[in-house]
């Protein structure tokens, strides 16, 4: 039995200054199984790896979730919590 998986990829945009911002991303997401109808939550930190602090100066993540090509793209601006969105997954995507 063929298995197909669908990849859920977080990019996410550096401030003007990203030659020396050195931000990781912290991704969390609501469950580990995914099928198709359902929804996908997820909440993202950004974290500056150099002093570990959560002050970032990038306002904005891009999430995106790819089978083979991009499904589905969001822009998530940040919050006082970090960054939260979601993806609903359409009943016709395949496994």
């Amino acid at each position: 039995m063929k298995t197909r998986a669908l990849i859920f990829s977080v990019m996410f945009s550096l401030a003007v200054n990203s030659l020396t911002a050195k931000e990781v991303l912290s991704l969390d997401l609501n469950r580990v199984f995914f099928i198709p109808g359902d929804t996908i939550r997820f909440k993202a930190i950004l974290i500056d790896s150099d002093t570990e602090n959560t002050k970032i100066v990038s306002n904005y993540i891009y999430a995106e979730l790819l089978k083979d090509s991009v499904i589905t793209r969001v822009k998530i601006k940040r919050d006082e919590d970090g960054f939260s969105g979601y993806f609903p997954l359409r009943g016709d995507l395949p496994y």
